[in-house]
């Protein structure tokens, strides 16, 4: 990729390029040291002091229980295949998963995920079915959510046996902490009950000035020009 661009941008002296959940971070955080808990398509944990780093998670779609939209989707939709063999428990997801989206059959179901172009994505639109489901208090949908909010708890737990910072902040950033207001709850309970030092603060800056951010820690061309942009531009609103 680097030598793609210098290609298209035979002037460019210098081109360099980060993962996004590493510019994620440092816009979250402000550029300062913490954990960054990504909960969008996809879910992980990243925590850097820029010293360290150290990231949990990233597994995808296949392995990935913790939240995340894509292992929420997955979760409605196996619950849906379950209650088309019989498991009347999951009746209530599978009846908002057809009513919103028409997927009324095992067949139609399975046809609809391995036909998709990008599976990931396929399975991440219907989040918002077991979000809905948990917010009506529906049985099923509360016990899968506990199940992957007790992953998180595990990984997080892993995240503080393996770095030095002994009152770390965390900050949230994706479609789960955005769309879905009890996430941010959930996340809150879970810090007060189980890591009481961790401190949970809301991400500071847009994600767009990640890259900026990151590279400032280095660069003083890149410093001051984030300091020229004002300040209501870059938050986070």
């Amino acid at each position: 990729m680097k030598n793609e661009i210098y290609n298209q941008l035979p002037s460019l002296k210098v081109c360099e390029i980060y993962p996004d959940y590493k510019c994620n971070h440092a816009a979250a955080l402000g550029g300062e040291s913490g954990i960054l808990s990504i909960n969008g398509t996809g879910s992980l944990l990243y925590y850097n002091n820029y010293n360290c780093d150290k990231r949990l998670g990233g597994w995808g779609y296949l392995f990935d229980n913790a939240p995340s939209g894509a292992s929420f989707g997955r979760m409605v939709l196996k619950s849906a295949l379950e209650y088309t063999e019989g498991d009347s428990s999951k009746k209530n997801i599978f009846n908002k998963l057809n009513h919103e989206y028409a997927l009324k059959d095992a067949t139609t179901i399975l046809d609809e995920i391995y036909q998709s172009a990008n599976q990931q994505n396929y399975l991440g639109q219907f989040a918002n079915i077991l979000t809905s489901c948990f917010d009506e208090n529906v049985l099923e949908a509360k016990k899968l959510v506990k199940n992957s909010i007790g992953q998180m708890k595990k990984r997080l737990s892993c995240m503080l046996e393996s770095i030095s910072d002994t009152r770390p902040v965390l900050s949230g950033i994706g479609g789960l902490w955005e769309n879905w207001p009890e996430f941010a709850k959930i996340m809150d309970n879970m810090m007060k009950e189980d890591f009481p030092k961790i401190s949970l603060k809301k991400p500071i800056y847009k994600n767009i000035f990640g890259p900026l951010i990151y590279q400032s820690k280095s660069c003083d061309e890149c410093r001051h020009i984030f300091s020229l942009i004002p300040e209501k531009d870059k938050l986070n609103q």
